[in-house]
């Protein structure tokens, strides 16, 4: 069953064996080409492997399948850096949108005017503000 088929891939990444991780959810998404899920999963694993390129291929799979996969969106968004404009600390909804929650309550980001940049935020915390 798929369900089970996928926590048992996350049992294995949590054990470390992310290799087997991949095959796993590999399986899951060849046996259910359709579902959003099994790529999120893929885009996860390869992510922990270190290989950021196959993670956005299949985070972004994943967001084609199911646009409000904000899990998804958020990890794209983490992965490949970002640019925003804030122009209303009030409108809390534009950062959702733009798929920075996860981003917000990771960094605890204040709503501020100006425009904020971040650059590999896990990575490098490379922040500047103009």
């Amino acid at each position: 069953n798929k369900q089970e088929l996928n926590r048992y891939g996350y049992d294995l990444l949590m054990e470390d064996k992310t290799e087997s991780a991949i095959e796993i959810f590999k399986l899951l998404v060849s046996e259910f080409p359709n579902s959003a899920n099994p790529c999120d999963s893929l885009g996860e694993a390869f992510r922990k492997a270190g290989n950021e390129t196959l993670a956005i291929a299949n985070y972004e799979k994943s967001i084609e399948l199911n646009p409000k996969n904000n899990h998804a969106i958020d990890q794209v968004t983490i992965l490949k850096g970002l640019e925003l404009l804030v122009t209303d600390w009030r409108k809390k909804s534009s950062f959702q949108k733009a798929g920075l929650s996860q981003i917000a309550r990771t960094f605890g980001l204040m709503f501020l005017c100006g425009r904020l940049r971040i650059s590999k935020p896990l990575q490098q915390k490379n922040w500047t503000t103009t």
